[in-house]
């Protein structure tokens, strides 16, 4: 499968952005999550559904 990779340099010239950017880096990272979820029970169901909805349709489908 091929793939394309794209680098790019990104420069920062501002001091002030060269701070925050160094504030954000050398931070320490949380003990644990923000957040165990990130989605409700409904929103998930609602996700499982249209998943499946959208596998029903795929063309590709041979037995569910």
């Amino acid at each position: 499968m091929p793939t394309n990779t794209f680098d790019r340099e990104i420069v920062i010239r501002d001091p002030e952005s060269v701070e925050k950017l160094f504030a954000v880096i050398s931070s320490d990272t949380p003990r644990r999550p923000l957040s165990e979820t990130s989605f409700t029970a409904a929103e998930r169901q609602e996700g499982e559904r249209l998943l499946k909805q959208c596998i029903l349709r795929s063309r590709r489908q041979k037995d569910v």
